[in-house]
């Protein structure tokens, strides 16, 4: 869906990246985390044509961006940053419609697609007269993904879109970019300077450092053992093997023995990291899955972190 093939970015004397090759599969979300400076965003702005590149090629749907029309690709791609960027005079569902007008959709069909992603992002029909002044912070993030989802995109672009908000508001969001991929199966390039968002949300996820990928992978795999040093301290927190558990379903470690009774039992997409935790809480060292026979002990439950 997309290809970077061996592309160098310098701005000035500064090379923002260097020789990067990455695949992004369809259907996937990647998630392109690393320290300030090491490219991410630079990487992401490829993909739209926002940034150029000194030196390779950059293959969106499989074809060489570099001969496409730049306002056409960008209509085709969603586009969602940090400062959300609505437009102050416009409401709620006109800011929605921006790229469905532009694409000369009839009026009858943006209001079905506004109403339709003011469902899908658990917003209030009655806001889509209001104007941007009158949402909180986390609703005017909610409209900014809207808009970016308006035209149907088969790709979308995610430049910190939640760095703006608080955390509990953050973590309502992210469930909900879960939910919409699961949904829709789009293909998502999220840029975050949060390891622990993009544990969470990526199904694939590369570590950038100083313009060059250092990891590239599936999150238990880079968080491994054998994986790369630097991406295992930025993604593991010093405490890697701990935060692969949250990665992995517990129901990897069950055994054939039956749980004792009274054994508490976890949810059937309970974490190996939400089973540590219950073990703690309750003090019980083996514990029941719900759906599913057999038992799932301590010493699994840790086997399953190396």
């Amino acid at each position: 869906m997309i290809a970077f093939e061996e592309v160098t970015v310098r701005f000035g004397a500064t090379s923002a990246l260097d020789d990067v090759s990455l695949q992004v599969r369809p259907g996937e979300l990647c998630a392109l985390v690393g320290p300030s400076g090491s490219g991410k965003t630079t990487l992401l702005r490829l993909v739209n044509r926002l940034v150029t590149p000194h030196a390779g090629r950059v293959l969106v749907r499989g074809e060489d961006i570099s001969r496409a029309d730049g306002p056409a690709l960008r209509r085709s791609i969603g586009y969602a940053m940090q400062s959300v960027g609505l437009f102050p005079h416009r409401t709620v569902a006109q800011n929605i419609a921006t790229v469905p007008r532009m694409l000369g959709w009839d009026g009858t069909r943006i209001a079905r697609r506004v109403a339709e992603l003011l469902a899908l992002l658990g917003l209030d029909a009655a806001l889509a007269d209001r104007l941007p002044r009158a949402l909180s912070g986390g609703q005017a993030q909610r409209v900014g993904i809207a808009r970016a989802l308006a035209a149907d995109p088969d790709i979308l672009l995610m430049d910190e879109p939640f760095g703006a908000v608080d955390p509990i508001t953050r973590r309502g969001l992210r469930a909900e970019l879960r939910r919409i991929h699961a949904e829709t199966r789009k293909t998502i390039l999220l840029v975050t300077h949060d390891p622990e968002e993009a544990l969470e949300l990526g199904t694939h996820v590369v570590v950038l450092r100083e313009g060059r990928i250092v990891a590239d992978g599936s999150p238990a795999a880079i968080i491994g053992p054998g994986g790369d040093g630097f991406a295992r301290d930025l993604l593991g927190g010093g405490q890697p093997a701990l935060r692969r558990l949250s990665l992995l379903p517990a129901t990897e470690a069950l055994q054939p023995a039956p749980p004792p009774p009274g054994a508490p039992e976890l949810p059937a997409a309970a974490s190996l990291a939400d089973a540590l935790s219950v073990m703690a809480e309750t003090g019980c060292d083996c514990l029941a899955v719900a759906g599913h026979s057999g038992s799932l002990p301590i010493a699994a439950v840790l086997r399953g972190g190396r």
